[in-house]
C-alpha cells in the first residue's frame, strides 16, 4: 500500500497539523506511543485500537503515535491530518534508515535512534490536557527516553504488558541483545514507569509484587462487529470434522506437530477429521522442531495449507471451521499471555480445542465452549478430537452459542471502558499529587 513519506511533504505542512490541531480541543487526551503499524498490522495495533475505543466511550480524546513510515493516503483529511476510525495519528518516520538495517537496530537498542522521542521533542503540544500515555513495543532504551520525557511533563506513562519471554524464545539467547533488552524492561524499567496494563494474572501478580499499579485487561475485541453463522449451520456427527489452526507455531510456541500426530491417531480410530492450517506453509512446518514427515504424508489431502493470508481471511477460516485448535506447553511464557486467536474464534461462534494454560480456564469451561487438551501429547489431542467428532448437531450448536456468549461476556472492549478510564484517572491524580 502506498504511503506518503515525510520527505515527500513540505516541512511546514508536516509541522502545521501536528502543532496546531492539538490546540483545538480542551478535552482530556490519551496518547498511544509505540512501534506499531496501521490497520491489520498486528496484535499491538489491534489492542491499542480497542483500548482507544473504550476511552472514547468514556469521554477521552485519543491520538496515536505509531512508529511507521508515513500515513495511508486514504486516511488523510483536508487539513493534512491522518485519521483511522476517527482517531488522529501522526506517523513517526525514520530518517532514511530501514528498521531492518543492523546499524539502525543497534542505535535503537542503545536509545540513540529514538523516532518517538524526536517527534515529541519537536511537536509536543504543551497546552493540551494529556492525562496519560499508553505505550508498548519500544526497545527498552527508547522507552526509557520516552518515559523520562513524560515524567518531566508530569504525564503518567502506562505500559501495556502482554508477553513474557523465556530464553527458548530467542535464537542464541546468551548472545542475543533482544533477550537482555527484555530483561531490562521486565526487572528495571517497568518498576520505574510504575503503571501497567497486564493481559494475564501472571503478569498482574508479578508487576504488583514489584510495586507497580496494575489493571488486568484481557484480549479485547469488538464482538458486535463479528458476524456468526446461521443457527442451523451446525455440524452433524455423520459429516467430516473440520478443524482450523491459525497463526505461526514460532519457536515452540504452539505445538502443531502434536496436533497432527493426534489427528493421525483419531483418523486411525475411524473419525473423519480434516485440518486447515492457516499461516505456515507445508515447507515451513517441516522446518519446525518435532517434524514427522511420515505423518504429514499419511494425512495427505486431509490437511490443507493456505499459506499466509490477511487477518480478515484468517478470521473467515475460523468462522467456517467446526472447531479451532491450539496446543501449547504449560510454560511461563504461555501462562503470561492470552491467545488472541482463541478470542477471535469465540467471537465467530467457533468453539476451541485447546490447552487450559494460564488464564484460559478463568474464561473457558471444558465441555461448554471448549474441549481441553490436558497434556501436550498426541493421545490427548486424539481424545479431544474424538469428543468433537461424535457430537450431535444439537451439542455442536450449544457449544457454538456458548462460544459466542463467552466472547460477549468477557472480551468485548465496552465491558472494560470504565475500568480503563478509572485507572488512567487514578494514575493522573497520583502524578499531580506527588509533583
Amino acid at each position: 500500500m502506498t504511503r506518503i513519506a515525510a520527505s515527500q511533504r513540505d516541512p511546514e505542512e508536516r509541522k502545521g497539523p501536528a502543532r496546531e490541531w492539538w490546540l483545538k480541543d480542551s478535552c482530556p487526551w490519551v496518547l498511544f506511543v509505540g512501534r506499531f503499524g496501521l490497520p491489520e498490522s498486528g496484535a499491538v495495533f489491534h489492542r491499542f485500537h480497542m483500548i482507544a475505543r473504550a476511552l472514547r466511550d468514556e469521554g477521552y480524546q485519543v491520538a496515536l503515535l505509531p512508529e511507521t513510515f508515513g500515513g495511508r493516503p486514504e486516511d488523510r483529511d483536508k487539513d493534512g491530518l491522518y485519521r483511522y476510525d476517527g482517531f488522529p495519528y501522526f506517523p513517526v518516520e525514520s530518517e532514511g534508515d530501514a528498521f531492518g538495517k543492523l546499524g539502525t537496530r543497534i542505535k535503537r537498542a542503545i536509545g540513540v535512534h529514538n523516532p518517538s522521542l524526536r517527534w515529541l521533542e519537536e511537536f509536543w503540544p504543551r497546552k493540551i490536557h494529556v492525562h496519560a500515555v499508553i505505550t508498548a513495543s519500544l526497545p527498552t532504551a527508547c522507552l526509557n527516553g520516552v518515559a523520562s520525557f513524560f515524567r518531566q511533563q508530569k504525564v503518567p506513562v502506562i505500559f501495556d504488558d502482554k508477553e513474557w519471554y523465556d530464553p527458548s524464545n530467542f535464537p542464541n539467547w546468551a548472545i542475543n541483545p533482544n533477550y537482555y533488552n527484555f530483561q531490562l524492561l521486565r526487572y528495571w524499567l517497568l518498576k520505574r514507569i510504575g503503571n501497567t496494563l497486564a493481559i494475564s494474572t501472571l503478569l498482574e501478580e508479578f508487576n504488583r509484587q514489584r510495586g507497580c499499579r496494575v489493571l488486568r485487561l484481557p484480549v479485547l475485541v469488538d464482538v458486535r462487529a463479528v458476524l456468526v453463522r446461521a443457527k442451523d449451520d451446525h455440524r452433524d456427527r455423520t459429516q467430516a470434522l473440520t478443524v482450523a489452526y491459525t497463526g505461526s507455531p514460532g519457536r515452540g510456541k504452539d505445538n502443531l506437530w502434536v496436533v497432527l500426530e493426534g489427528m493421525h491417531l483419531a483418523r486411525k480410530k475411524g473419525h473423519d477429521v480434516r485440518l486447515r492450517v492457516v499461516g505456515p506453509s507445508r515447507e515451513q512446518l517441516l522446518s519446525f522442531n518435532g517434524a514427522a514427515p511420515d505423518v504429514l504424508t499419511e494425512l495427505g489431502d486431509n490437511i490443507t495449507f493456505t499459506g499466509r493470508v490477511p487477518a480478515a481471511i484468517a478470521r473467515q477460516e475460523m468462522a467456517a471451521a467446526d472447531f479451532t485448535i491450539l496446543v501449547r506447553p504449560d510454560r511461563r511464557y504461555a501462562r503470561a499471555g492470552f491467545p488472541t486467536k482463541v478470542v477471535e474464534s469465540l467471537c465467530a461462534g467457533t468453539p476451541v480445542i485447546l490447552s487450559p494454560v494460564g488464564d484460559v480456564a478463568l474464561f473457558l469451561q471444558d465441555g461448554r465452549e471448549a474441549i481441553f487438551v490436558r497434556e501436550v501429547a498426541p493421545e490427548a489431542v486424539c481424545h479431544a478430537l474424538s469428543q468433537a467428532a461424535v457430537m450431535s448437531r444439537e451439542e455442536h450448536g450449544e457449544m457454538r452459542a456458548a462460544a459466542r456468549k463467552c466472547a460477549e461476556d468477557n472480551f468485548d472492549y465496552r465491558i472494560y471502558a470504565g475500568a480503563i478510564a478509572g485507572f488512567i484517572k487514578e494514575s493522573q491524580q497520583r502524578v499531580m499529587a506527588f509533583s
